[in-house]
């Protein structure tokens, strides 16, 4: 243990430590590499069983400002007091040992309270992972005040960690902040109480604090009887402390917020936990219910209410169900109105069973104002607006339902003017809101603003708020805050008001704001000259006289002061200047601001574009901003990989922003569904590549561009765009558009467009049934949106739907097949398989159920799910094919026949085979399983074995056929899997001769109570393994179905195939398997190669989850590890030693079936004997 540094720091950092070591010394390292480097960092190794304390203690011996700390296992709280006690410097901060900081977080929250005097100051936290960032709803901070305090803003209620903020340690422990020991959320009151007993808190803007999102962590698992208990007794602490010290009003505020946000979290994962752990959830909650002051639960939402109301009674059951309600149907459901009030038919309304008052379900906060902007347009003194505007669940269907006044108020006055809309049908209103119950066709306005009815001074400058008053029936709402349906709304301009000055929309923090603005100072002049950028402009003639420009990067730089040159006006009676920067100047602080950045997460979004404050000062030290004209192009200079480009904003003032070179797109252009761009080449190099990836979840497609001779063309194919070797359409969503040099991810950018060409760049074309949109996002970062050409309004689906058991009662059409492969999302399995064998089928008239047009089918037609033409397929059918369930709507016809094979043999208990506990959760679902379990016909086995484990999970009690599995064949005709194996290695880019290992898990959570899951719930860092074996391996992750984004070490020599819709195809050039406790493990036996069973949460999967149908601890068929370093070894081990385990062939003998390669035939000849 090393003693801590003799010079007292300004800024002590703890950083707590327990079994982080795949994350630990990135994290050591971005501490290590703050701009600001007066630090102490006390690392308290709570006890770590992997080389956490090894990392810790090799930054202690290379840094002297790190000094390690080492104790027993006491949890977090123990180890952050700890820390805390060793702590010498005047500031305390906490940065836990998987997350990050960025370079200038703790230079930024210094300086702020070396500003304001502030007991603590504290700033914006985001979240990263693999695929992407995003900003966490703990820190909705929009904007930066000093001196501000919880009592006053209520969005200091939702930040309740310690780690994004710096304290004054006299503050700390003149208050006795310490951290309770032995629980989780440890930092929740300490966060708190700090807030409340302060004189006041500084509020930044800034991002300060990086917070990992791992698969697996402890504020992620929530679902324990002692997290319950333990977030519980932390909220009623905090409230305690508020009202002690003399804050009762801010307890109600603070109730308010953890009912509709800390303890929602609690009941929303009671599907997930163990009946220990609902019977805590409802005396925790029933306990905490009880000191909540009357009236706080009408605040929140019906559904939220309702689901406090369960679970204070104790009806868990009913609380299970309203889950998967809120999952599932809740976006459809209706309300209705009683008396002169509304309210949501949610279960059990109205319900005498269990008399669940009605005031439960009565709509209150739901009841609100949506407004929405599709145009602006100044005409001289005239403001042309169109839009939407509605009070949520109150339809606006037909002309003259709905009614809405704009209220402008003159900021400084008080003076309103109100101004009458005129209706327009806009049937986008009811698209965006999604409701399946409620329509809002008639919501639409035009609307024209006279700035002459204004209350707009005779000098002088002013801001007008612009609210909705929205009117429908009885009800009366009004919102300031407005949705920009189109980017080019912020891009509307300015008019000029003649005298000097100019009147501007703007849209601040989503608020509508018509500002008035003196024209101070203004470019007219935007030029490069040699190494300088050269900036001439005017102020009138009476102004102060300028000294200089302001210019001051965003991130970690001193100001740079350029002097102003004051010109003759040659008799235009304004005052004339020109300044000049020179490109040394401006690298020299850029360079310095941006040294020791490589620590930080990929952040596409915001790393690449740096602006800088630019400001013209006065001799009397007033700064003001300087206007550019539109007609006025931008500029700018190249230093080394970055380019500073003098342009005017999107306020029309001017900007300069520092950028990382990249093309810039000047022209776009559509052939057919192809979009062709051309852009100005800005960094030398002629290895690029364009990366498409998808919002939401991080999936990429990617294609190269080509330089040419006067820059770069990048060609789009949108209706056949490769994914992972195979063209597909690019799938519905937004796409931004990013471009890389030499296939490194880490020189990826997005792809701008130019300034002045933003306007015309902005287009669309519809072919084969989509949309594909090229749109401005974010004032020249491009994107691509894809929707069907005709989108349909919720409604109008759940009404085609709703004509399936019209349909079926019809006669089947003879012939008619439809196969459909999970839920259409693939095209695989058994189910290919046998529609494969189609030469053995005659007479058949096939129909596949495709998601998205991701997938065809050679002699097949296509369906889209849930639409009208699914709805006729499912119910006019003779015979479906389905390895999954069909849709809640489908009801089987007449003489329908149904051949279920279902998605493999489990290897882990599903379905009715579910343990009671998640059974209980998942009981919905389960009565679904019954219902269409009940109609089939037929359901395939692979074995003896497997079918006994298919009755238990399904409950089939029918026909079923052991055949064996018809996706197994392939393995055991050599010709046709050598064939096959060729085109996959072909497709996916692998070499021969190169070894492939594949990691295919299964999904952690339990897909039968109506949730998706968004990652593995696993971690595995495979990256290590590419480097202690041999460099010909290629490591593979194919996701589960259900798993929607990738891994979170999808990194270097690891490739994400999940676009490989069937799993055979890699299992065929797969050398090793690594998996747990899916289904896919028993496929590959047939293969005959090693498979690694890598199940670090083996104990927990089996003891408090859903547990093994076969008990792999009793029959491995390969080497096990339960953590990434024996995974490594076993991956090793498997690859020069093939010999198969003694598990491997004993569950091939009982699961795996024949092994022939004659299955399919022998299967499809009994079945369309009688199918058709």
């Amino acid at each position: 243990m090393a003693d801590c540094a003799a010079m007292d720091p300004t800024i002590s950092v703890v950083v707590p430590i327990y079994n982080v070591e795949p994350y630990l010394a990135p994290c050591l390292n971005s501490i290590a590499s703050q701009s600001y480097s007066d630090l102490q960092v006390v690392m308290v190794d709570d006890g770590s069983t992997d080389g956490s304390a090894a990392i810790a203690r090799d930054f202690a011996s290379r840094d002297e400002r790190f000094v390690l700390v080492q104790q027993e296992n006491r949890g977090p709280g123990a180890a952050r007091n700890t820390g805390t006690e060793r702590a010498t410097g005047g500031l305390l901060g906490f940065v836990d040992g998987d997350d990050l900081l960025p370079r200038e977080a703790y230079a930024l929250l210094h300086a702020s309270l070396q500003a304001s005097g502030s007991d603590l100051v504290t700033g914006v936290v985001r979240r990263f992972a693999p695929f992407g960032t995003w900003r966490t709803k703990l820190t909705p901070f929009r904007r930066t005040v000093r001196r501000s305090h919880i009592r006053d803003n209520d969005d200091l209620l939702m930040d309740r960690i310690v780690t994004n903020k710096l304290w004054r340690r006299s503050f700390w422990d003149k208050e006795g902040l310490r951290f309770p020991e032995g629980v989780l959320y440890e930092d929740v009151f300490p966060a708190f109480a700090g807030q409340v007993a302060a004189e006041s808190a500084d509020v930044l803007r800034d991002t300060v604090y990086w917070w990992r999102a791992r698969s697996a962590s402890t504020t992620q698992r929530r679902a324990v009887p002692h997290g319950v208990r333990d977030r519980v007794q932390a909220v009623r602490a905090v409230g305690e402390f508020m009202v002690e010290h003399g804050y009762p009003d801010l307890k109600r505020r603070y109730e308010r917020i953890v009912l509709a946000t800390e303890l929602q979290q609690f009941l929303d994962v009671a599907d997930q936990g163990t009946s220990e752990y609902r019977a805590a959830l409802a005396r925790h909650i029933s306990e905490y219910l009880a000191t909540v002051e009357a009236g706080v639960l009408e605040e929140i939402p019906a559904i939220q209410r309702l689901k406090y109301h369960l679970a204070s009674r104790g009806l868990i059951d009913q609380l299970l169900d309203v889950l998967v309600f809120e999952r599932t149907r809740l976006r459809d459901a209706p309300t209705t109105v009683i008396g002169d009030e509304r309210f949501g038919v949610y279960p059990y309304f109205e319900d005498p069973r269990l008399g669940v008052p009605r005031s439960v379900y009565r709509l209150r906060t739901e009841l609100v104002a949506t407004c929405g902007i599709h145009r602006l347009r100044w005409t001289r003194r005239t403001l042309t607006l169109r839009g939407y505007a509605y009070i949520n669940h109150v339809d606006v269907a037909a002309r003259g339902a709905g009614e809405v006044t704009l209220a402008i108020r003159n900021r400084d006055t008080g003076a309103t003017t109100q101004v009458r809309t005129r209706p327009v049908r806009d049937t986008e209103a009811t698209l965006r809101a999604g409701q399946g119950a409620h329509r809002y066709d008639y919501a639409g306005f035009r609307a024209t603003i006279d700035l002459s009815a204004l209350d707009i001074p005779a000098k002088g400058e002013a801001a007008f708020d612009v609210e909705a008053v929205v009117r429908a029936g009885a009800l009366e709402r009004r919102t300031a805050m407005w949705r920009r349906t189109r980017s080019r709304v912020e891009r509307a301009g300015r008019a000029s008001l003649g005298d000097g000055r100019t009147i501007r929309a703007a849209f601040d923090l989503g608020s509508f704001t018509l500002k008035v603005e003196e024209i101070t100072a203004a470019v007219t002049v935007m030029q490069k000259r040699d190494d300088a950028l050269v900036i001439r402009g005017y102020l009138p003639r009476d102004s102060v006289i300028p000294k200089s420009l302001y210019l001051r990067r965003r991130v970690g730089a001193h100001p740079y002061r350029p002097n102003v040159v004051t010109l003759d006006d040659h008799g235009s009676g304004r005052r004339e200047f020109r300044a000049k920067l020179t490109l040394a100047k401006l690298a020299d602080r850029a360079d310095a601001g941006s040294a020791g950045e490589g620590d930080e997460p990929r952040d596409e979004e915001h790393e690449s574009d740096i602006p800088w404050r630019v400001r013209l000062r006065l001799e009397d030290d007033t700064d003001t901003r300087m206007v550019v004209d539109t007609r006025v192009p931008p500029t700018g200079l190249v230093h080394a990989d970055r380019e500073f480009t003098l342009h005017r904003t999107r306020n029309h003032n001017l900007g300069l922003t520092e950028r990382r070179l990249r093309p810039v797109v000047t022209s776009a252009r559509w052939r057919g569904a192809t979009l062709v761009l051309a852009a100005e080449q800005a960094r030398p190099g002629d290895d690029l590549r364009v990366i498409l990836k998808r919002r939401g979840t991080g999936h990429e497609r990617g294609v190269p561009a080509a330089v040419v001779d006067d820059g770069v063309r990048i060609t789009l194919p949108l209706a056949a765009i490769p994914d992972v070797g195979e063209p597909r359409p690019l799938p519905r969503g937004r796409w931004d558009i990013l471009i890389e040099h030499g296939n490194d991810a880490a020189t990826r950018l997005p792809l701008r467009a130019h300034v002045d060409a933003i306007d015309r760049l902005e287009s669309a074309t519809v072919r084969g049934g989509r949309r594909y949109a090229l749109e401005d996002v974010a004032y020249g970062r491009l994107a691509i949106a894809v929707s069907a050409a005709r989108p349909q309004p919720r409604w109008q689906q759940l009404r085609e739907l709703q004509r399936g058991p019209t349909l079926a009662r019809r006669p089947p059409r003879s012939g008619l097949v439809v196969f459909s492969s999970w839920h259409g999302r693939r095209y695989a399995g058994d189910v290919r398989a046998i529609y494969d064998a189609r030469p053995l089928q005659r007479g058949l008239n096939p129909v596949w159920v495709c998601h998205d047009a991701q997938f065809d089918v050679p002699g097949a037609a296509a369906v889209e799910p849930d639409t009208r033409a699914h709805v006729e397929a499912l119910s006019r059918a003779s015979c479906i094919v389905t390895d999954h369930l069909l849709p809640p709507w489908w009801h089987p016809a007449p003489n329908q026949r149904v051949i279920q094979t279902w998605h493999g043999t489990p290897v882990r208990r599903a379905g009715l085979d579910l343990p009671d506990d998640m059974a209980r959760a998942a009981r919905w679902c389960l009565a679904e399983l019954r219902r269409q379990a009940a109609a089939w016909d037929v359901l395939v086995s692979a074995s003896p074995g497997a079918t006994e484990i298919l009755r238990r999970t399904t409950g089939f009690d029918g026909n079923i056929l052991e055949t064996g599995a018809p996706r197994c064949d392939i393995h055991h005709r050599e010709a046709e899997r050598t064939a096959r194996a060729a085109a996959v290695r072909k497709r996916l880019g692998i070499a021969d001769g190169n070894r492939v290992v594949l990691w295919a898990p299964a999904p952690r959570d339990e897909g039968w109570t109506g949730r998706r899951r968004q990652n593995l719930g696993v971690d595995l860092h495979l990256s290590p393994v590419a480097d202690t074996i041999d460099d010909d391996i290629v490591m593979l992750v194919h996701r589960h179905p259900a798993v929607a984004r990738p891994p979170d070490d999808l990194a270097g020599a690891l490739r994400d195939v999940t676009g490989v819709h069937d799993v055979a195809d890699l299992l065929l050039v797969a050398d090793v398997l690594v998996s747990d406790y899916s289904s896919v493990i028993l496929d590959f036996l047939h293969t005959g190669k090693p498979v690694v069973l890598y199940m670090p949460d083996l104990e927990e999967f089996t003891e408090r989850g859903p547990g093994l149908a076969i008990d792999l601890r009793q029959i491995a068929p390969g080497r096990v590890a339960h953590s990434s370093d024996a995974a490594t070894q076993a991956i090793s081990q498997a690859l020069r030693d093939a010999t198969p385990t003694s598990g491997y062939g004993r569950m091939l003998q009982l699961y795996g079936g024949p092994r022939d390669g004659h299955v399919t035939e022998r299967l499809v000849q009994q079945l369309f004997d009688w199918a058709t």
